[in-house]
Formats: structure tokens, sequence, C-alpha cells
């Protein structure tokens, strides 16, 4: 018996159909009949094979954005994340969940797959990527600060307000105490603490003290002035 050796594209051709998505395709090798006489070849043959899911668990994760410069602003920072696979971008075929993308710290993308054609095997079945939100820092000698009290005699004294060059820090950022020892004189202290959103320049926390002072007339009548940016408040 010769045995003769075939030429692709000459005396056959390959074609691959339905092997885009997972499933069954087929491999087809058909005779091209370009010689004319005995040696021309003709016909065909398939073979069906299956086409399975890619398991995507160590698929590049990286941010389309500079996450050097995320810095606290009050609304959700939400960074656009690409995922490749083998440097090929499949990242319209996955779904992104943010988690604690708001407060300042570390924060969290969960990604998982929406299309069938990509699965990730692994604990989850999701992959995660990270990212730090930076605190806003606050500098108390440049900035201009504002807060009003209300009741700042009674044991859980009101902060009605508090803006930082013109910008309102909401009531869930802050906390007012009202200091246990009471001074010399009889005023006391109040400290507005900041919550970790915010810091000083030297990367403390900002906390604010507002001053007391405590007045008797010559009738013995007390009163408390609160003492702000150096002046006294009726």
């Amino acid at each position: 018996r010769t045995w003769t050796t075939l030429v692709e594209n000459s005396d056959y051709v390959i074609n691959v159909v339905n092997n885009s998505s997972i499933g069954t395709a087929q491999l087809i090798v058909s005779g091209t009949n370009n010689n004319n006489g005995a040696n021309a070849y003709g016909g065909a043959v398939s073979f069906d094979f299956t086409v399975i899911p890619l398991d995507i668990n160590n698929a590049e994760i990286n941010s389309v954005e500079d996450l050097s410069d995320l810095t606290y602003t009050g609304g959700e920072i939400t960074p656009r994340i690409k995922v490749e696979y083998g440097g090929v971008d499949i990242s319209s075929d996955m779904n992104f969940e943010y988690n604690n993308s708001t407060n300042a710290g570390t924060a969290t993308v969960t990604i998982t797959s929406n299309s069938e054609n990509f699965v990730i095997n692994n604990t989850n079945h999701c992959l995660t990527f990270t990212y730090r939100i930076a605190p806003r820092v606050i500098d108390i000698l440049t900035d201009a600060v504002d807060y009003e009290l209300t009741d700042y005699t009674a044991d859980e004294p009101t902060l009605d307000y508090l803006t930082v060059n013109g910008e309102s820090i909401t009531s869930a950022q802050y906390t007012v105490e009202r200091e246990a020892v009471e001074n010399q004189n009889g005023s006391w202290n109040l400290r507005i603490v900041v919550n970790g959103n915010y810091i000083t320049a030297d990367g403390s926390q900002l906390v604010f003290t507002v001053h007391t002072v405590t007045f008797v007339d010559e009738l013995g009548n007390e009163s408390t002035m609160l003492v702000k940016n150096g002046a006294l408040l009726v």
C-alpha cells in the first residue's frame, strides 16, 4: 500500500463549527477536488468534540483607574475593574459587586461570571479585588471649620451642624463628648470626635475641643458660656 501525504488547503480543508461556546462542536475535514483526475480527493469526514467552560480562577484582575489617589468623598467610590485571561479582556462577561466602598478603609470587589462559558472553581466561586480609600485630611489651622452647639450644659450636648470649608459633616461621622472632670473655674470641655473618614495632617484622629466658662454674678447666679473661636457665645 502506498501512503500519500495530503496538503492542507490544497488537497483538503478543515472547518470547525459551533466552537465559540460550551457544548458539542464539530471538526470537518473536506477534500478539495483540486487535482483533476485519479488523484482528486473529495468527500468529507467529521469529528465531534465537547467545549467545556473555562476555569478563570487564575485570571488577572487590575483597575483601569489610578488607585493611588482615592480619598473619602462621602459617596461610593467604584473604580472600573478589568478582568483578563490569557491576555483577553473578559470583563463584559463578569458581574462586579462593590462592598465597603464609601468609608475610608479597605473596599472589596466581588467578581462573578455572568456567562456559561466561564467558571470560577474555588470555594466561593468568585474572584475578589481590594483597594484602599484614604481618609480626608483636615488642616485645623487653615481649613474653615464651623459648628453650632445647643444644650451644651446638658450631659449629652447637641451639635446642630459641623462644616469644613462649607461642606457639611453628617452626624453619623462624629460624636460629642462632655469631659467628666470640670476645670478649676467651674467650666468644662466638650470634645467633638470625628470618625476615621477624616484625619489631621499628621494622621491623628480629628478632635475639636470646645471650652465653656462659668460665671457667677453678684447675686450668686451661675451662667455658662461657650468659647468658640476665641469668642464667648451667650
